[in-house]
């Protein structure tokens, strides 16, 4: 008699090598979702490490003075004058320090609901389409069932699970509400465009906008067959569709995306959320524990200034304690004191560390970048390098360096006419943050030209906050 069809839903998923992969994904959406319903921080958490500083501060002056200059001044190795100079010359740079670190600390970075006239939640308005220049590759089509026939005569039905982008899609839907994503968010998303709901990596939807079908393990017969027909995917020239530029979509400057739910206001352009204070930043760089706050619109210029002062304040307690530490052991056979190679340590570490933020805030207030806005540069760029890496064989540095520029061509550098907020006049774009007084770039005095209220946008970008192709720039731009 004949043997009756039955009907087997095979499951998809994905292959075995990336359950690590999928774990660590799902490891950090659990971090976020919790992340997400942390209360602000209390006031004593956030205000900790503002003691603990201060605490460094006054032991490295007592260590200095009295271990160092003091002995000087007393008739020590005959080097009064010598003690009073040293002496003279960390004061200065001392009370320059304590003085620029006073004013962060107590100025408020400019906060988003004490603006004039916060306005409450916008009203629901449709998503805005796409614009001409981007025409999206629409996903390949999977049928709900595909019908074979087993080899013991049986029929089985090949059901597919949810998408990707569906699956994705509802990860992401805690986190992009209408305010849009909180600066926390911004590399989980990166990392989320990666790799799938399993942790199996897949073309960026965002970059190429397909999304791969589910993947069924094939039998041993199958990898046969597609050694003979289908050679290497590395040794087939991948079509120039899948190497092309495609910045991130999101209206920047729509109202629904700017409104921020827990506070319940439309923030300022370049205002952010954030978790630590509770409360929308004009012009968010970041939070800093250091100084028990954020660094913002307002309190960004004095911010560089303490890093400066500190900065040069730790050079010096270095170089000089140090020195004259080595040079009494060797030559005068001074007993080495501890409390001086602590100090030695400690100086060195926030040299270093200072030096580190002051220049690497100069770069970003030249190009009109905060911290977090060159953060999705950066993994913009991290993108772009995985997509040639894809595409391209890994010591193809000249056809990598060939296709950037062609990108380049087309769209414009990713620092510069790549960003929304970008001033051309460095010299503006300095002042907008530090002011027009030179003593105001050294000392806490003053304040910028920008309140942290209104910014110009960047004309290549269209009135919603997208990047526009170089061909739909403005004629005196191209």
């Amino acid at each position: 008699m004949p043997r009756q069809l039955q009907s087997v839903t095979v499951q998809t998923r994905a292959p075995q090598t990336h359950k690590c992969c999928g774990v660590v994904e799902d490891v950090k959406y659990e971090v976020e979702a919790r992340r997400a319903k942390e209360e602000r921080q209390p006031w004593i958490v956030r205000k900790f490490m503002v003691f603990i500083t201060l605490g460094i501060m006054g032991y490295a002056a007592y260590v200095y003075i009295g271990r160092l200059c003091v002995p000087f001044i007393q008739g020590r190795f005959n080097r009064t004058a010598v003690g009073v100079v040293l002496l003279t010359v960390f004061v200065i740079l001392y009370l320059w320090t304590i003085w620029s670190y006073l004013k962060v600390v107590f100025t408020s970075p400019g906060y988003a609901k004490d603006c004039p006239n916060p306005a409450p939640q916008p009203p629901l308005s449709q998503p805005p389409p796409q614009p001409q220049s981007l025409p999206l590759r629409a996903p390949p089509k999977v049928s709900d069932a595909i019908q074979f026939r087993a080899p013991s005569g049986e029929t089985r039905t090949h059901k597919t699970e949810t998408s990707l982008s569906t699956t994705v899609g509802a990860r992401y839907s805690a986190s992009d509400s209408l305010g849009g994503r909180s600066y926390e968010d911004i590399l989980l998303r990166t990392t989320a465009d990666k790799t799938g709901s399993t942790g199996q990596p897949m073309p960026d939807a965002g970059d190429l906008n397909v999304l791969p079908a589910p993947v069924v393990s094939p039998t041993p017969a199958q990898r046969k067959l597609r050694k003979l027909f289908h050679p290497q995917r590395s040794k087939i020239p991948q079509p120039k569709f899948y190497i092309t530029r495609r910045p991130p979509q999101a209206p920047l400057l729509l109202p629904d995306y700017r409104h921020c739910d827990k506070e319940d206001i439309l923030k300022p352009y370049r205002a952010h959320h954030c978790r630590h204070c509770g409360r929308c930043i004009l012009r968010y760089d970041h939070h800093c524990p250091w100084i028990g706050q954020c660094v913002g619109a307002r309190n960004h210029k004095y911010f560089l200034n303490f890093t400066e002062a500190g900065g040069v304040a730790c050079a010096y307690i270095f170089c000089t304690l140090l020195g004259f530490t080595i040079h009494d052991s060797i030559l005068n056979h001074a007993n080495v004191d501890p409390q001086r190679i602590a100090v030695i340590a400690l100086a060195g570490l926030f040299s270093i560390f200072t030096w580190t933020l002051t220049v690497s805030h100069v770069l970003l207030i030249l190009r009109s970048q905060t911290t977090v806005e060159q953060m999705v540069i950066r993994h913009m760029e991290e993108r772009e390098s995985d997509q040639l890496n894809r595409a391209l064989s890994f010591c193809d540095f000249r056809g990598k360096k060939l296709m950037r520029k062609e990108w380049d061509r087309e769209w414009g550098k990713l620092n510069t006419e790549g960003h929304i907020w970008w001033v051309e006049d460095k010299r503006k774009a300095w002042e907008d943050v530090m002011g027009t007084s030179i003593w105001g770039w050294f000392l806490p005095i003053g304040r910028g030209v920008n309140d942290g209220l209104s910014y110009p946008v960047n004309p290549r970008f269209d009135a919603d906050g997208r990047w526009r192709r170089r061909s739909e720039w403005p004629p005196e731009l191209q």
